[in-house]
Formats: structure tokens, sequence, C-alpha cells
């Protein structure tokens, strides 16, 4: 059997944000290898994401919770996918599994992260630096910094033809034009990390005062939030379409609005795939992890505070008992803060 001149294989198994922040690097790869076949294993919660992406040409899926799950089964799929041995490996996930699958997996050069577990089985590893962006972190595997995204959404993506006529049929609803609509994304899976519902819908209110229309978006779980936010602010020019989009429409959505506002969460990477100016605000964690906007004309809004970050994830509740790191960035300070840099 013939063996491809350059094979390669990332492999990213870790939360949505991250996934996405994966694909800064895709896309440098594919410029630095125009003519390589380039593989991606991810988890079945970004296959979505993956398998529309127009830089890769292979996917395959790491069930890490069914076929996938024992140690066994981890190996077996190694072996089964790397039939033809792999040019080069970059793993950019950290996790034990991570380093065990990219082990079994037939390769020339396997690059990991130095402070991955068990990342002596790499032959090579590049150093995990702590104070720069995600991004620049992956992209020091190819020993390049910063990235310019110079591409429109859909060179990016391979969008349906329904994917864009839902987008566009819903943006048609609102009766709103592109400068004047702005998306909020109140949810995340941490409670510490989620701005306080009556803030947003304070900014909500104050956003349609000056003329604008409000997106909400969010998943389906996080319709509730959008709700109450309806309920305090009023609904008019409001609109909540939490669970309406998938991941990847709701990129393309995000592309055709001019502000997205939201919490330290993966919206804020979507954002910047989408072209949009992304305004983030943190709460319990902090911008110094790595996880800010990206994206050129984007921004974020913080609150220092001795207690502050108190985890890399954060809670379901304050440690302390007074939320003070997001209690303490007022509704006024985020509204300033868009009127002065954003409208």
């Amino acid at each position: 059997m013939e063996i491809l001149k350059n094979r390669l294989l990332v492999v990213q198994t870790a939360f949505l944000g991250d996934c996405l922040l994966t694909i800064p690097f895709l896309l440098r790869l594919r410029e630095q290898n125009p003519d390589a076949e380039i593989t991606v294993v991810t988890s079945a919660k970004t296959e979505q994401v993956f398998s529309a992406l127009r830089c890769i040409d292979h996917l395959h899926i790491l069930d890490k919770s069914g076929r996938h799950k024992t140690l066994l089964g981890t190996i077996s799929f190694a072996e089964e996918i790397s039939v033809v041995p792999f040019t080069a490996l970059y793993a950019l996930h950290r996790s034990f599994r991570t380093t065990l699958f990219s082990f079994f997996v037939r390769a020339g050069l396997k690059t990991g992260f130095d402070n991955a577990s068990f990342s002596f089985l790499y032959n090579k590893t590049v150093p995990y630096k702590a104070d720069v962006h995600e991004v620049d972190r992956n992209l020091s595997f190819l020993e390049e910094v910063g990235f310019d995204l110079n591409l429109q959404v859909q060179e990016i993506f391979s969008f349906t033809d329904d994917q864009k006529s839902k987008v566009e049929e819903t943006i048609k609803g609102f009766g709103s034009s592109y400068e004047k609509l702005i998306a909020i994304a109140p949810g995340t899976v941490w409670e510490t990390k989620r701005y306080p519902v009556e803030y947003f819908a304070e900014i909500a209110s104050a956003l349609v005062e000056l003329g604008l229309t409000v997106a909400l978006i969010g998943g389906r779980e996080e319709s509730p939030l959008a709700d109450v936010i309806l309920t305090k602010a009023g609904s008019r020019n409001i609109f909540n379409l939490c669970g309406n989009f998938n991941i990847l429409e709701s990129i393309l959505f995000l592309s055709r609005v001019r502000i997205l506002l939201c919490n330290d969460s993966a919206p804020v990477h979507m954002g910047y795939l989408a072209g949009t100016r992304v305004m983030e605000i943190y709460c319990s964690t902090v911008p110094e992890f790595g996880f800010f906007p990206y994206g050129k004309n984007s921004g974020y809004i913080s609150e220092a505070l001795p207690c502050k970050p108190c985890g890399i994830h954060g809670h379901k509740f304050c440690p302390l008992g007074t939320f003070d790191c997001a209690r303490r960035v007022s509704p006024l300070k985020v509204l300033s803060r868009i009127e002065k840099d954003f409208l």
C-alpha cells in the first residue's frame, strides 16, 4: 500500500471552546502544508464544528463515553485509524487519554505540550506558555505566534443551504439591520462565570432604548435565563433564540450581528471565528488564563480582586458568598464601555 508523503493528524478532544481555538492552528497548518492530508480526531460533542471545516480532509470521533471508553478501546481506535501511518501527530489536548491514544497511533513525529500527562511518551514537546493566548499556545507547535483571521466565515466552514436560509429568515423576522443587531449570550456551565441575569436584563433594556435589537443566544438549557431577561427587561426588540440554532448556525448568525456580549465561555470564540466584535465579561476567571477575545477591535471587562481567580473554571457558588467579581462590574460600566468602544 502506498503511503502518502505528508499525512498529518491533529488530536483535540477537549471542551468546545478549546476546540474552536484549535481552528486557527488548523488553518495555519493547511497554509504551511497545502498538499498534505490533514486528519482531526475529536469528540462527538464537537464533531459538528470540525466536520464543516474546509481546511481538513478527514475526521474521526473518539467516543470517550462509548466504544472507546476503556483503555483497550482507545488503543484499538488508535491502531485502527493509523493502518497507514501518519507523517506527524500534533496532540493539542493534555489529558492522559490523549497521550495514550497518541502513543499507540502509528506516526513519525509526535508532538505534545511539555505539561501534558505522561508527556515523556511524545517524541517532541513544546513549552506550555500559561501567559499567552490559547491560539498562540497552539501555534507554538508550528513555531509561530500571532494569527490574522483574514477569512470570511463561509471560507472557513461549509454551511448548508438550509442553515443559511434559517439564519437569514430569523434575521428578517426581527425587522432589523446588521448595524442595529446585538447578540447576548447569557449562559455558561459554571455559575460563578455567569454575569447576573438581572444585570444582563438592565443592559438589554438600555440597548433597546438606544434603538438597537437584542438577540439572546445559547443552548436550549439556557432558554430559561433568556426568559428571565425578557421578563425583567420587557420583550420589545429583545428575542430569545436559545435553542434555535446549533453550533454552526450560531457561528453563522454571529457573523451577521454588530456586537456579541457574553461571559467567559465558548461563544467568545464563536464570535471570533464569525469575525464579530466581542465584548467579554469576566466574573470569577481572568483574561490571563488565555481565553480572552482574540479578534481585532474586541475587548473585555474584568474587576481586579484579591480573591480572583478562585479556580480554573469556576464554582457552583462564590466561595466567599459575595460574588463581588460580578457584582462590581455594574451594568453602567458595561454600557459605558460598549458605547465608547463598540458603538
